[in-house]
């Protein structure tokens, strides 16, 4: 997402004066990530709460015909499933490196200090959408007549959908990374270079179409998991189908994060050269 405006150059001289450093471990990491998302600008917590408001705002003002056509419906859990997917369907999930570009740099001589911040990066963003969509998914299974287990469990689960889908998402970050400036400053140097202009343009549409599409891909996944755990767990009680669930989303999420952020890495080391001069190029 974009930023104009003064405070948004105050935050960028900050952090060149200032810069957040290179984390040391996982946990290191995530608590840097943290940082930036309580600083200006705020990017997290500002895409993710325009995007939930707009999935909101939808859900309860359009007719069910609309959203029907817009998310697909999964019963108790349809309106969770939509916010989850679409809290984290914007720049932060494909903008990995420019949006953080000096320290991004810095980290591509370090491999494992870059897939701390990698993954750090994808935890803070899916945990602002996690806080809000884990309570409305419990509420929403209670009030379909769900048991509390059943309500949570599932509810655990389908939270870890973001997550697999954020590890994929992250390979634009690292082939076409772009500067977070100004609208104003955006149009103003590339009007005359529509190439660049265009570039830009899908790219930061790009997440909107990317990020649901990957999240339909899970949710199907997930739809399947559960039919098979209901069919063939489900005789010996509703609470083992559903805790087995959820354990085994959790199993099968922490995989696909996994050998995606292994394949970015590989990605990154081959392309460490080009990568490295897009970061660099702070007109980009």
């Amino acid at each position: 997402m974009e930023h104009d405006g003064g405070e948004a150059q105050r935050y960028d001289a900050e952090v060149d004066v200032n810069p957040l450093p290179l984390p040391t471990s996982q946990l290191g990491a995530i608590g840097l990530e943290v940082r930036r998302t309580f600083r200006a600008p705020y990017e997290n917590l500002f895409v993710a709460g325009c995007n939930g408001g707009l999935v909101l705002l939808a859900w309860f003002t359009l007719p069910a015909s609309v959203t029907g056509l817009m998310w697909n419906p999964h019963g108790p859990d349809s309106l969770a499933i939509a916010l989850l997917v679409w809290m984290v369907a914007d720049v932060p999930a494909t903008n990995v490196f420019g949006s953080d570009a000096a320290r991004m740099t810095r980290g591509l001589s370090h491999p494992r200090k870059l897939q701390f911040m990698l993954r750090a990066k994808a935890l803070a963003l899916w945990a602002l959408a996690a806080f809000f969509c884990i309570p409305i998914d419990v509420a929403s299974g209670l009030h379909s007549g769900r048991s509390l287990t059943q309500a949570v469990a599932v509810a655990l689960a389908i939270a870890f959908i973001p997550l697999a889908v954020l590890g994929l998402a992250a390979y634009v970050g690292a082939l076409y990374p772009y500067h977070p400036i100004s609208l104003r400053s955006r149009f103003n140097q590339d009007r005359r270079a529509p190439k660049r202009l265009l570039r830009w343009v899908i790219l930061v549409t790009l997440p909107y179409v990317l990020v649901p599409a990957l999240g339909q891909l899970a949710v199907i996944g997930f739809v399947a998991l559960e039919h098979l755990c209901s069919v063939n767990i489900g005789h010996l009680s509703s609470k083992t189908a559903f805790v087995t669930l959820l354990a085994v989303t959790a199993v099968l999420t922490i995989a696909i994060n996994a050998a995606g952020y292994r394949g970015l890495l590989r990605l990154v080391a081959r392309n460490k050269t080009p990568l490295s001069a897009m970061l660099a190029d702070e007109t980009l």
